[in-house]
């Protein structure tokens, strides 16, 4: 929407398909570390992140209802993924605190997106005030930067 809608929804999916490659690299260095279940559950869970991020990118505000999945896909699933993804890090030992603090996330992101849900005001006169969009950025913000911090702690640990 708009003139920099072109570049907007390229950013979208340009960060989506970045985000899965960190993902399955993460998991790559872990392979033969933790039970292969639950490694695999765990990287289909957070791959939820980045596949809403390019269904975002692909479409628009026009298209509410796949804008709305992509973004419940981002957001939404690591209410879920970050749990049962804590769950799988603490059975390895050099990950064991990580994943005590993803688990600890998984409540962080709920209020996030329950305090999102709660100030949204979908109508036109809810566009130019209120506090959700500070709100939403702020949950983006934290989602995305446990898959940052995961690739961090897999680098730092090669």
């Amino acid at each position: 929407m708009g003139r920099t809608a072109p570049f907007m929804n390229a950013a979208f999916v340009l960060n989506g398909l970045l985000l899965a490659t960190g993902i399955l690299a993460v998991f790559h260095t872990t392979r033969e570390l933790g039970p292969p279940t639950l490694r695999r559950l765990s990287t289909a869970l957070l791959l939820l992140i980045p596949a809403g991020s390019v269904l975002d990118g692909l479409f628009d505000l026009e298209a509410m209802m796949l804008h709305s999945l992509g973004f419940v896909l981002a957001t939404g699933t690591p209410v879920v993924s970050f749990l049962v993804v804590g769950r799988y890090f603490r059975r390895i030992p050099r990950w064991r605190r990580f994943g005590t603090l993803l688990a600890i996330a998984s409540p962080l992101t709920l209020a996030l997106l329950v305090a999102f849900a709660v100030t949204f005001t979908p109508t036109a006169e809810g566009m130019t005030h209120g506090v959700s969009g500070l709100v939403q950025r702020l949950l983006v913000l934290e989602v995305l930067a446990w898959p940052a911090a995961m690739g961090y702690h897999a680098w730092r640990r090669r």
